[in-house]
């Protein structure tokens, strides 16, 4: 008989009565009849559970306390006056280009804020939206191919490209690559990088 792979029904079959049974909590061990044994076992099995638990439950609370959502605070929402008089919020987090308007298909005198792929067209001066994402987003400033300002979030800048003449504004030096967009700037590859790292 394997003493590692028998039943206790087998165990009772050879003639066994009694089993030893080990408090870990107690650190007792005792001898018990076998008639005992569903009742030792619940009581174990239940142990068993709280303690699994319990431990569970302290590095489930540990785990939250060192994961990245838990230490860095969520974006926050940003409100806007939008040109009809109405209000949006944007998330800071999903901002990633800030200028004025300048082509004849856009409103004019408005500030266009370029969030996630898409883009909202506010009434507020370009000096306010840049200071109220300025004091939660790193904004850089450069200079658009017509002189005007842009502001871009450093963070959201994944590169930093030439200008392809015949093929971009002929005041453009370098393209600023984000994951939403480009955009065509009058600095130079090297001015843009040492800014980015300020």
């Amino acid at each position: 008989m394997n003493a590692l792979h028998t039943t206790i029904e087998e165990f009772a079959a050879d003639g066994f009565t009694h089993i030893e049974c080990h408090c870990p909590r107690c650190r007792v061990t005792r001898l018990r009849p076998m008639s005992w044994l569903p009742r030792i076992s619940m009581v174990s099995v239940l142990a068993l559970l709280c303690f699994c638990l319990v431990s569970w439950t302290a590095e489930a609370q540990e785990t939250d306390k060192h994961h990245p959502t838990a230490m860095a605070p969520q974006g926050a929402q940003l409100t806007f006056q939008t040109l009809d008089g109405d209000t949006q919020q944007v998330n800071s987090e999903e901002i990633w280009r800030i200028r004025a308007t300048s082509t004849s298909d856009e409103p004019p005198g408005a500030i266009v804020i370029d969030y996630a792929f898409d883009r909202v067209y506010v009434k507020e001066s370009l000096a306010s939206v840049v200071e109220k994402v300025g004091g939660v987003r790193p904004l850089k400033k450069f200079t658009l191919p017509a002189g005007g300002p842009v502001y871009i979030v450093a963070t959201k800048v994944t590169g930093v490209t030439r200008a392809i003449p015949h093929l971009h504004h002929p005041n453009a030096h370098a393209i600023i690559v984000s994951r939403e967009g480009q955009t065509q700037v009058q600095e130079t590859r090297e001015a843009i990088n040492q800014a980015l790292v300020k």
